[in-house]
């Protein structure tokens, strides 16, 4: 449940005047980070972590003068009990939320690059670099064709038509089927 990256803490931090204190704004910025909900697992990392919410920062905490009933041994054992056993359900939740969320993207992209026809050694394809920084409306996208020359997992091989290798790999997304034209004369 790691984070990849905190892409939103740091655009958080470009976005800062210059003369606000770093040091500070960079620990509210890890709350907030802590504090949001997820898209993926649909719970707050924080909650995750450490089986609660965490909406409010310490110092709001401090101010309110604490429960001063005493439990005994048994109650503090079975709301323990019970927030263990919750928050197990909950990361079983988080679980399953992130694999709908994968599968659902897998399914975006697939329908995107069209990876479900398959290809063989010796299928003719196209193949782009996919690097269209500065496309020309009528610009050649694709180049080939040629010929796959060895399929390792999602790693294509190919060579050309007359038989010189490709030395480098190509992803099934880099790829696409080659399809004669017919000839009408």
């Amino acid at each position: 449940m790691i984070e990849a990256s905190h892409k939103s803490i740091i655009r958080f931090m470009r976005l800062l005047p210059e003369k606000v204190n770093l040091e500070q704004a960079l620990v509210t910025a890890l709350w907030v980070d802590r504090t949001t909900v997820r898209k993926r697992t649909g719970f707050t990392p924080q909650y995750l972590v450490y089986g609660f919410e965490g909406h409010s920062p310490l110092a709001n905490l401090i101010r309110h003068n604490p429960d001063i009933r005493t439990y005994s041994e048994d109650e503090l054992f079975l709301f323990r009990f019970q927030q263990l056993y919750h928050r197990q359900h909950e990361i079983t939740s988080a679980l399953d939320t992130q694999r709908r969320t994968r599968e659902h993207h897998k399914e975006v992209f697939d329908n995107r690059y069209d990876t479900l026809t398959k290809l063989q050694s010796g299928d003719l394809v196209l193949v782009t670099d996919g690097d269209f920084t500065h496309p020309n409306k009528l610009g050649q996208r694709w180049a080939g064709p040629y010929k796959i020359r060895k399929i390792l997992s999602r790693t294509y091989y190919l060579q050309s038509l007359s038989g010189i290798r490709i030395l480098r790999r190509y992803t099934r997304e880099m790829i696409k089927p080659f399809h004669l034209r017919k000839r009408n004369v």
